[in-house]
């Protein structure tokens, strides 16, 4: 959020669905982020700074410049540094953004806004800290005896986790391979053309945005690297009536495409998913509201929207297990076995323990020094799926004015959410959500607009079909990937089902 929070005009934070009033499809509800767009006639500046222990240091600069009667520009930048607030470092910023706008107010009847922006986060922006150890052993569990500004990374949280007995691996854990980055690069451009015509005003949203991720994190207490490339297109329009007279209506279109290609790894030492993923949203929407007002203080509104989503999932999840051929006693069993590295490829892993295969794709041995004792299973989860989900939402309401600054209201809401994929042995595919949301509340202004009071009574009910066939329960493999760390009991596996 550091890229979009400066140079703000406005945030609406506006609860439940939405559907009907905006492109994208939101269940729970929308929150608009507008920033203060280009001034005609005008050219000023500004300039804040903030400045904070940890070394905080936090400028932003905007210069809102005219370029013509019926054009100005706008340039606004932000810059924020800090230490961290562990004692590892981690939970550090190094981040900078930047938005450039252009206005050209064409007549009365239309304008045009162009803007652009890109936005650094960097540091280690991700922190954790250790809050308690399970003993492998007995099962019990100890509060950590550390601060809570111990992170992870911290040599005396090392020592605690090199306590900590894996079974699977038949030796004890090692500290977190770190160091943790921050390395997230966004930028975008889009415009709002608005025209203005005797009938309504039909406002035009095209967007492209983009993304780059490439992050370590060790804030839950494991390596997770991950490099990330996400891609947005969307166009969103919107023809309205004045909001004014006894009928008045809205009607609108959407189209948005997303891509995501990622590479994550969850380095638990003695296992670790490397997943490697394709995934795309092809969403296309249609919606509508229209609002009668047989008088000036009373209001009836109904909306309906169709969405229809494609949602396609391609990739796999290879899962590396190091596994202790040794009996169970002595222990450790096996006291020299390497446990699993950071890597982003099976091929990394390979070079990394000098791994040889016993049964090529699913069981390997390693050629280094103290692995004799180990083999390193290859469990390959592969999702190749695509499905569609269409839906019908609606909206109905009715408003009241109390007095001149006071609204009585009640509505009610259905809303959505596509259902998709996920590297789950137990259940890859999950249903649509769907959403009942019922209101009724007041919002007042009172003393010439400086007291505002507000009240709201509702109720939410979502409903997620069980559509999907469950298929049975693996207690055994559940225990495997549970048992990391000694944060669940490996004996019998109690309470992991």
């Amino acid at each position: 959020m550091t890229g979009v929070l400066y140079d703000l005009q406005r945030v609406e934070v506006l609860k439940g669905p939405q559907g009907t009033l905006y492109g994208r499809n939101a269940t729970g509800g929308a929150i608009n982020i507008l920033p203060n767009q280009p001034k005609l006639g005008v050219t000023e500046g500004e300039m804040a700074l903030a400045v904070g222990n940890y070394g905080e240091i936090h400028p932003e600069l905007v210069a809102n410049l005219a370029l013509s009667d019926s054009s100005a520009a706008r340039l606004a930048f932000t810059y924020t540094r800090h230490d961290g607030f562990q004692s590892d470092g981690t939970g550090s910023a190094d981040s900078y953004a930047g938005r450039a706008q252009y206005l050209l107010q064409v007549n009365d009847e239309l304008s045009v806004r162009i803007a652009g922006d890109y936005a650094h986060d960097g540091g280690r922006t991700a922190a954790g800290t250790l809050m308690a150890l399970q003993n492998p052993f007995t099962g019990a569990v100890t509060p950590s005896p550390l601060q809570r500004d111990v992170g992870n990374l911290d040599p005396r949280v090392g020592a605690l986790l090199s306590g900590q007995y894996s079974f699977l691996a038949g030796r004890f854990f090692e500290p977190i391979e770190g160091p943790p980055s921050t390395d997230n690069r966004f930028w975008g451009v889009m415009s709002e053309i608005i025209w203005r015509t005797p009938v309504g005003t039909l406002t035009v949203l095209p967007s492209h945005r983009e993304a780059n991720l490439h992050d370590l994190t060790t804030a839950f207490a494991f390596s997770n690297p991950e490099d990330e490339r996400d891609e947005q297109s969307s166009v969103e329009a919107r023809f309205a009536s004045d909001n004014e007279g006894q009928l008045r209506w809205l009607i609108g279109g959407y189209y948005f495409h997303e891509t995501i290609d990622a590479v994550y790894e969850f380095n638990q030492e003695a296992l670790a998913p490397i997943q490697n993923l394709n995934t795309s949203t092809l969403s296309k929407a249609g919606f509508a509201r229209i609002t009668f007002a047989p008088v000036d203080d009373f209001r009836i509104s109904a909306g309906m929207r169709y969405t229809d989503d494609l949602k396609t999932f391609d990739g796999v999840s290879q899962i590396l297990v190091d596994a202790c051929r040794a009996p169970a006693v002595p222990i450790p069993a096996c006291p020299t076995a390497p446990l699993v590295p950071n890597a982003t490829s099976f091929g990394s892993w390979s070079s990394q323990l000098r791994l040889f295969p016993i049964i090529p794709n699913a069981l390997y041995g390693s050629a280094l020094p103290g692995a004799a004792g180990s083999v390193f299973p290859l469990i390959n989860k592969p999702i190749d799926q695509s499905q569609n989900f269409t839906k019908i939402t609606w909206h109905a309401g009715v408003e009241y004015d109390l007095a001149k600054d006071s609204l009585l209201y009640a509505s009610w809401d259905s809303g959505y959410h596509a259902g998709g994929f996920a590297f789950a042995e137990i259940k890859p595919t999950y249903a649509p959500e769907f959403l009942s949301a019922y209101s009724v509340g007041s919002k007042n202004r009172f003393l010439h607009d400086t007291l505002q009071v507000n009240a709201e009574a509702f109720y939410w009910r979502y409903n997620q079909p069980a559509n999907i066939a469950r298929r049975p329960r693996h207690r055994r493999r559940v225990c495997v990937l549970h048992e990391q760390r000694g944060f669940l009991d490996h004996q019998g596996c109690r309470g992991v089902g």
